[in-house]
Parts: structure tokens; sequence; C-alpha cells
């Protein structure tokens, strides 16, 4: 069907696990391919046989795949191919040594990811098998817009308790929770306090050493990872 082998990225588990990401791309409900495919004379699967197919636990077969794109007028060969514009790479991971701080260098590490993210977004992911947002050990990938914020009353009130990476007056980054924003007894400057991701324990920065905020607007949990 004319596939552009240039263009190709092959997943970690082999070819035909995009069943779930394409029909969310496509806007295709999963309950009317359970309705076709799973019921009355000339079912094609069990109901438990097509779950795992449609949620990537099992490649989707060729017939199927052509069946469905027919129904919903695309290529079938989507099915089993990851353009170069779905693919980014991860930009930065976690420090082992230094809580919270990021760090930006290769990873090598590619995941499938919405379009529009690839090139306006920071992809940073949790390597260490800390606990995350999420309350527990699922690895994700949180999604960072590179559009800076000033850091204003208005800016650090609309965050808190959702994930941020704060850019310091030293160029470094941090990631965390933003859970806090008062101004100790004593001191005339205020604090922002950074917890981590599972709100287990946290960092404190005077306002005047952060340069910037910048909002996580996407959080991929056990993404989709793939080979360049």
């Amino acid at each position: 069907m004319g596939l552009n082998k240039s263009k190709i990225t092959n997943l970690h588990r082999g070819d035909a696990f995009l069943v779930k990401p394409l029909l969310e791309a496509r806007r295709i409900d999963p309950s009317s391919l359970y309705s076709k495919y799973t019921k009355g004379k000339n079912r094609w699967y069990g109901r438990e046989h097509l779950n795992k197919i449609i949620n990537g636990k099992r490649p989707i077969p060729i017939a199927l795949a052509q069946d469905i794109a027919k129904d919903y007028d695309f290529k079938w060969t989507e099915f089993y191919e990851v353009d170069e514009n779905r693919v980014k790479t991860v930009d930065a991971v976690i420090d082992k040594n230094v809580d919270f701080m990021v760090n930006f260098k290769p990873s090598g590490e590619q995941f499938y990811c919405c379009a529009e993210y690839i090139d306006s977004h920071w992809a940073v992911y949790n390597l260490h098998e800390y606990p995350t947002y999420f309350g527990n050990i699922t690895k994700g990938v949180f999604l960072y817009s590179k559009q800076p914020h000033e850091v204003l009353t208005s800016t650090i009130k609309d965050t808190l308790s959702h994930p941020v990476l704060l850019k310091t007056k030293r160029k470094e980054y941090y990631e965390g929770m933003l859970t806090g924003y008062s101004t100790p007894v004593g001191n005339t400057e205020p604090n922002l306090y950074l917890a981590d991701l599972n709100n287990s324990r946290y960092s404190s920065f005077r306002k005047s050493e952060v340069q910037a905020i910048h909002y996580c607007d996407m959080i991929l949990p056990r993404p989709q990872f793939l080979l360049s």
C-alpha cells in the first residue's frame, strides 16, 4: 500500500500495536468495534480477544485493519506505522542526586506523541521509578510548554497543585508540584514550595531565584516507547 520506509519507526514490541492511539486520533468509539466484530452470526472475535487488540496487548491482524480503515475511510497501513511527525524524543530526565532537578541531555528514548506537542513542549521522563503525580510508580512522560511564564502571583496561583517546571536564574530546571506560596515568618520575600510528584517531600525557592514557570499541558501515563 505504498508505505514510506524512510518515515517508519518500529515499536519496542513490534508492529501493529497502535490501535488505541489511532482510534483516539480518528475519534472512533471502540464500542462500535465491539458491536460489529464480537456479535451476531458474522462475528470475527470474542470480546476478550478484541479487547487485547484494541489495548495493544496483541497486534492487529491485517484483515481487521483493512476492514476498519475501509469503514472509516483512511489507509489501513496507519495501524502499522509511526510517522516522523508523531514521534517525540525525551528531552530531559530527573537528576539522580539533586532533588527535583531536571537534566536536559540526549536520552535516546522516543515515544508516540500527538503532533501538536512535538516541537512546542519538552518531554520529561522519570527514568528512576520514583513515585509520580499518579500516587504510585506509574511511569509517565510529562510534557511542559516551552513558553515561559513570568513569576507573578496570578501565575503561581493558577498552577498551585499542578506539575510545573521551574527555571532558576542559574539556568537550572526543577520539576514538581507547586504546593505552596507564602512568606516565612521573619522574612520579607515569599517562597515557592515545590513538592515531588507524589507530594512526599518538598523544597523551597525564593521568588527572586525563579526566572520562569513552565506549565505542564499533558501527561502520558505508560507511554508507548519506540525504537529509532
